[in-house]
């Protein structure tokens, strides 16, 4: 689905820069929220962060960082878990107040010898009228 965001995410992407474009489960205000990502291999010496906002490359509009959990290898696979807790949802701006609205996450990763680099980013969206939870 194409959002306002959609520009920012192909030209990342063009640039190198984007990482795997995928669309995050939808956040519903006021609710935890996670989401798991599998990776190959065993990722768990690797380090991890993650932030949502509601315009790319802008500090100002960083909504919440996520506490990452990496879980146990099985089958060759690592999940990592971004998480947020209904605080934090709550907090999640409405633009116009029909409780709906298009964010940006990005997820960060460094691998044990290395630098961060951008693993994946796309779009998420909100649910849910401010201070109706």
């Amino acid at each position: 689905m194409a959002t306002r965001h959609t520009p920012y995410l192909y030209s990342t992407q063009a640039s190198g820069l984007g990482g795997q474009r995928l669309t995050a489960p939808e956040i519903v205000r006021g609710a935890p929220w996670a989401g798991v990502l599998w990776l190959g291999g065993d990722v768990s010496s690797d380090s991890f962060k993650g932030s949502l906002g509601t315009e790319p490359d802008n500090g100002d509009s960083k909504i919440a960082d996520f506490a990452v959990s990496i879980g146990d290898s099985v089958d060759g696979e690592t999940p990592v878990t971004f998480s947020l807790t209904a605080q934090q949802t709550q907090t999640i701006p409405d633009d116009n107040g029909d409780g709906l609205l298009w964010g940006l996450y990005e997820v960060w990763r460094r691998p044990v010898e290395g630098q961060f680099y951008r693993l994946a980013t796309g779009p998420v969206p909100f649910h849910g009228r401010v201070g109706d939870v």
